[in-house]
């Protein structure tokens, strides 16, 4: 996710400007990455975390685990789905069966390789409410 944003930054921003390219094409793939992307992954996971499986206090690392890995593929799937509504949009439906399954392998990738991030952030959730209990 966050290598995405930082790969069109630094990487394909700059070399549009030097050598002649388009910015607006990649503008455009940056908003494309953070909307059609990031933030539904986002509120994916937090919706997740929220709503089916809260990290409380008292619970084993495991268990957190458990729920870093779910929430990964939570966020994944909403935006699979998401994406595959925009490109309904875009495409038609002529190209949405071919579209659909292409991006169904995707959501095990964004789940695979997000689910270490998540899995810090609520390790690191864990610990501050088991440190805050035993205070």
């Amino acid at each position: 996710m966050l290598i995405e944003i930082v790969n069109i930054l630094f990487g394909q921003l700059p070399w549009q400007f030097f050598y002649g390219g388009n910015p607006a094409d990649t503008i455009t793939g940056l908003g494309w990455s953070l909307f059609g992307f990031v933030l539904p992954f986002a509120v994916g996971v937090w919706l997740s975390l929220w709503l089916i499986l809260p990290v409380v206090p008292g619970q084993r690392l495991v268990t957190v685990l458990i729920r870093a890995v779910v929430a990964s593929t939570a966020g994944a799937v909403l935006a699979f789905l998401l994406g595959i509504l925009i490109r309904l949009v875009q495409s038609g439906f002529q190209d949405f069966v071919q579209q659909l399954v292409g991006n169904l392998f995707g959501i095990v990738s964004t789940a695979v390789v997000n689910a270490p991030l998540v899995a810090l952030v609520l390790v690191i959730q864990h610990l501050v409410l088991a440190a805050g209990r035993r205070a």
